[in-house]
């Protein structure tokens, strides 16, 4: 992501969002020393009032913090934490990538299980539309687009429950999910599309104790890659 000059009104809100999205992928990364203000003010065309205001923003979400004497540094917040603050994964590291994974484990089971018993017609289509997509993204080795969209498969799969705060709690997490999902895809390929089939069929047979199992191995799948 090359930083560019910022033109907006309101301008700590611009450079607020461009530093966030160079957390979000790993141009800055955990335990690293971020550019001083100067630097970032000529780096950004902006006044050190609005760096500073920028900063602050980032400070009251524990995504960096200041080292007296030292400058400020990348923090490396806690998983939890990331859901809370409603805040990209800054950068996930292993453990990290585990815990999403267990409660994927739990919550996608569940999902799952849930939309073979309530699906829609409506809701079948989606999630044929997505697979249909990924198949093409895996084609064209577009992993970046093939990640997105298995993180959107699987919140089409929570929608499919009428449950809204399980659809609310896929929304909150998305930046989370797409920042593990991005890793796992990258070790994975389009391993996923075999399971996405297999679970399509099952909710549309509405056969829930096997979407269940297929969910379930699925993100089993995932947790051996990971280790």
């Amino acid at each position: 992501m090359e930083i560019t000059p910022v033109k907006r009104t309101k301008l700590n809100d611009e450079v607020f969002q461009q530093m966030r999205q160079l957390l979000a992928q790993g141009k800055w990364q955990s335990g690293e020393r971020i550019p001083g203000e100067n630097d970032l003010c000529q780096l950004f065309g902006v006044s050190r009032i609005t760096i500073r205001q920028a900063l602050q923003q980032l400070t009251s979400l524990g995504l960096i913090e200041t080292r007296p004497g030292k400058g400020r540094y990348v923090c490396q917040p806690e998983i939890g934490q990331l859901m809370e603050q409603l805040t990209p994964a800054v950068y996930l590291d292993a453990d990290s990538m585990r815990q999403v994974n267990e409660f994927r484990e739990m919550m996608d089971t569940w999902s799952a299980q849930q939309a073979a018993c309530r699906a829609s017609a409506e809701d079948i289509a989606r999630l044929e539309e997505n697979y249909q997509a990924m198949v093409c993204c895996a084609r064209e080795a577009d992993w970046q687009t093939f990640a997105r969209l298995d993180v959107q498969f699987h919140m089409y799969v929570g929608d499919a429950t009428g449950n809204s705060l399980i659809r609310r709690t896929y929304h909150i997490l998305h930046d989370v999910l797409c920042s593990s999902m991005v890793r796992i895809v990258e070790r994975m390929g389009d391993t996923a599309l075999s399971y996405h089939r297999q679970l399509i069929n099952a909710i549309a047979a509405g056969d829930a104790a096997r979407a269940e199992r297929i969910a379930l191995r699925h993100l089993e799948n995932n947790r051996e890659f990971l280790q």
